[in-house]
């Protein structure tokens, strides 16, 4: 599936490493990182979709749902993946499972986000009924792709060494192997990040950039990113929203 990655002339990769051993061996060809391009580039970005936000969320998540035989939701409980929860919710799409991480230190901030996820996504079971949960450790500094895993062969890190583990596929593979190879066979991960970025140049005019060192999603096939999605809607709803709170302000 061809949605976030790299591209050295005509080639696309999903790995930034393998993608960067191609242009050195091919130094001629234009290299770009790639966001959903194809759909992207033939699209107004100077016109206001007239839906609101709502409504285009809601239409992704039924284009998700007519898209995909399994749909896993990485939710955290923060305002992202909250919103998206909402979204499915609220109009009856079911999500087939969805993953609740918590870390080893019960004391850490993030853990209290957990505990506000698991008593949220309880009080609302009735509203879940076709949905599992999924709740599992998160990966610590010694598992998964973390620079304390690195042993030489850096194309199974993708394309970064960080000091924590990122990668949703990986996580999901290590901890839930059969729901992953569910996810392989039609599938998706859907995560809440990738709010645009919205700046005003020097003589006015408003603009939004990507760079893909900026997520932990970029890359990752099986990866839906909500707001970045194929339908390009949603994106510009929001970039034109953004445009409005800064003039305002």
């Amino acid at each position: 599936m061809k949605s976030s990655g790299w591209v050295v002339g005509e080639k696309f990769f999903h790995n930034k490493w393998k993608a960067i051993e191609y242009a050195t061996i091919h130094p001629e060809l234009p290299y770009n990182a790639y966001c959903h391009d194809d759909a992207w580039n033939r699209v107004d970005w100077t016109t206001e979709p007239k839906e609101t936000l709502e409504d285009l969320e809601i239409q992704h998540c039924k284009y998700l749902r007519n898209k995909y035989d399994t749909l896993v939701l990485f939710y955290s409980g923060g305002v992202d993946s909250h919103t998206v929860l909402q979204r499915f919710i609220q109009n009856n799409i079911p999500i087939d499972y969805i993953c609740v991480w918590y870390v080893n230190d019960p004391d850490a901030d993030y853990n209290h986000d957990t505990k506000l996820a698991i008593s949220y996504l309880k009080e609302n079971s009735t509203k879940l009924e076709k949905t599992k949960i999924l709740y599992g450790k998160k990966f610590d500094h010694k598992e998964g792709n973390s620079i304390y895993n690195y042993t030489g062969n850096i194309f199974n890190l993708n394309w970064q060494l960080r000091f924590h583990h990122i990668g949703h596929e990986e996580q999901l593979k290590f901890r839930y192997p059969t729901v992953y190879e569910q996810i392989k066979k039609n599938g998706c991960i859907i995560t809440g990040s990738n709010k645009p970025y919205v700046y005003r140049d020097k003589v006015g005019k408003h603009y939004v950039q990507y760079v893909d060192y900026d997520d932990e999603n970029w890359g990752q096939s099986l990866v839906e990113m909500f707001w970045q999605g194929k339908n390009p809607k949603l994106q510009i709803k929001q970039c034109h929203l953004a445009k409005k709170w800064l003039e305002k302000k």
